[in-house]
């Protein structure tokens, strides 16, 4: 089953601070994150992170441009969704 993805204001202002093509490979990364997102992320872990959320971490590497992206997410209530509370990024 796939889940919606669901971003809330900070998640989307994170996404749209990076550049375009940074928010193009991310839109699919959350794509992909909302076809299987148990496989693809666990448990979050206080510190650094808040607690009670999935992690989901991906990465960006194009000749020297290297990104490192963290999503935090929980699943909505209705169980057909996933909501990401925020982006964090790393530029490598």
């Amino acid at each position: 089953m796939n889940y919606e993805v669901r971003l809330t204001k900070q998640a989307e202002a994170d996404l749209l601070a990076l550049p375009p093509h940074l928010q193009q490979f991310l839109a699919r990364r959350l794509e992909d994150l909302g076809v299987s997102p148990s496989r693809k992320s666990r448990p979050s872990v206080s510190p650094p992170h808040p607690p009670n959320f999935m992690l989901h971490e991906t990465e960006y590497s194009v000749g020297r441009e290297r990104w490192h992206f963290y999503v935090l997410f929980r699943y909505h209530q209705d169980e057909s969704s996933i909501v990401v509370n925020s982006i964090g990024y790393q530029r490598l």
